[in-house]
């Protein structure tokens, strides 16, 4: 039998059952607004969009840095859902496992009523739903760091279902989510280790080879290893002429104009190549013909970027697979390197993409929190070239296998992405009583 619903008269919500309340915030929820002076511990956390509230050791080096002076920092007990007011509205609210300490943007909320369950208290406010609606009471310029004032939290309106509801619905929710985030922490497993084959597959093949009866040298490179005997040993300054690319700022982009690939879009979006037939560009004025015409790029030719905030992407570049005759600039903190020999251009660029070229690169570059990736870097940097009949071969044969691994990798991102939008569909309509659980 269908429970009867009514309208709950609150946008966000809808309908919700007979039998449910609504009731603003402030007299569900209280604030724990106690300051750690005297120090009661040192033990700092961090609250993250995907992993909620976690030790700040746990973090990383990302986001804002721990102060030396904890006394100005808010405690934080076991169950208290904490609320960063400048980040809510695109859901970074968690709930605490811990006792420890927060920065003092962020709120602690707790029940008033021990019958309360706090746990779907949490749950409501991972809706998006609800994250929405937080935007009309938040103060600032910036939609992402909208700061929202206790005083303007405490008037959100929230449903208040019966107390034994609350919890059957927490204890459901438990059941369901971890169920589904099950499968996308497995289906994360599996995409990383077909990425993984991938590469593998890459460095393998053009370092060794299609013909595993070739006899084989030392390359006397300690990254690479053994090569087929009638292969090359190449420095990059011997394949590549290099230039900068253009000096610009996200304010020059337009809609219309010459086409340009910026640095962003090259550790981003387009990994390996780019190709003007599917991958769509920002713009720049024509104008920069006459102040750099020299940044040009055209089919054949590779863009790195010169710069990168991990090891890991230092050399990250693309290939122009196609351009149809079309201009396209180099943008910022780009070098531009045209091929000085006749190879293919696509085997080079899985040839960059292997290990071995990649562990050079991250090994030879100098910074701190960004490593500058210099033409002089790139210059010194060994690659291997087989004969150019061997290089298209080898670049036919990879396209061929890397777009079937492609194909199984995208399927799986899609089945995170529909497994996602499924977990949030699920929670609000399980907190909003839309569904009903046992």
């Amino acid at each position: 039998m269908t429970r009867a619903m009514k309208d709950s008269g609150i946008d966000w919500i809808g309908e919700i059952p007979e039998g449910w309340k609504i009731q603003n915030l402030k007299s569900i929820l209280r604030e724990r607004n106690e300051l750690n002076n005297p120090v009661k511990t040192d033990f700092v956390l961090s609250l993250t969009n995907d992993r909620g509230v976690i030790p700040y050791s746990e973090k990383g080096d990302i986001g804002n840095k721990a102060k030396e002076d904890l006394t100005k920092y808010k405690l934080v007990y076991p169950n208290d859902i904490v609320v960063n007011s400048m980040n809510v509205i695109i859901g970074s609210v968690g709930l605490s496992k811990y006792f420890g300490v927060v920065s003092p943007v962020y709120y602690m909320l707790y029940v008033r009523k021990e019958e309360d369950s706090i746990y779907y208290y949490n749950y409501l406010f991972q809706t998006k739903e609800l994250q929405i609606k937080l935007k009309g009471y938040g103060n600032g310029i910036m939609e992402h760091r909208l700061r929202i004032p206790m005083i303007n939290l405490n008037k959100v309106h929230l449903p208040y279902p019966p107390q034994f509801q609350q919890k059957a619905i927490a204890d459901f929710l438990d059941k369901k989510v971890s169920e589904i985030d099950n499968i996308i922490s497995k289906t994360k497993k599996v995409i990383e280790e077909y990425k993984k084959y991938k590469q593998s597959l890459i460095t393998e093949v053009v370092t060794k080879g299609l013909d595993k009866t070739s006899p084989m040298k030392d390359s006397g490179i300690e990254w690479i290893g053994e090569i087929p005997e009638h292969w090359e040993v190449v420095r990059l300054r011997e394949l590549f002429k290099f230039r900068s690319g253009l000096t610009i700022t996200k304010s020059d982009l337009k809609d219309k104009g010459i086409k340009v690939i910026n640095y962003g879009e090259i550790h981003s979006k387009y990994k390996f190549d780019l190709d003007i037939n599917r991958d769509k560009l920002k713009s720049v004025d024509e104008e920069y013909l006459n102040i750099k015409k020299s940044a040009l790029v055209s089919k054949g030719d590779f863009v790195f970027c010169d710069t990168s905030e991990d090891r890991e992407g230092s050399g990250n570049c693309i290939v122009i697979r196609e351009n149809k005759d079309e201009l396209i600039f180099a943008g910022s903190h780009t070098v531009i390197a045209k091929l000085k020999r006749k190879e293919n251009p696509i085997f080079v660029r899985y040839m960059l993409f292997a290990n071995s070229i990649k562990e050079q690169i991250s090994s030879t570059v100098v910074g701190i929190k960004v490593y500058s990736v210099t033409q002089s870097i790139l210059k010194t940097i060994l690659g291997i070239l087989p004969p150019l009949q061997e290089q298209k071969a080898i670049a036919s044969y990879l396209d061929q296998k890397c777009c079937q691994i492609d194909k199984i990798i995208n399927s799986k991102q899609q089945l995170l992405i529909e497994m996602e939008k499924y977990k949030k569909s699920l929670i609000y309509e399980v907190v909003t009583g839309k569904r009903e659980v046992e």
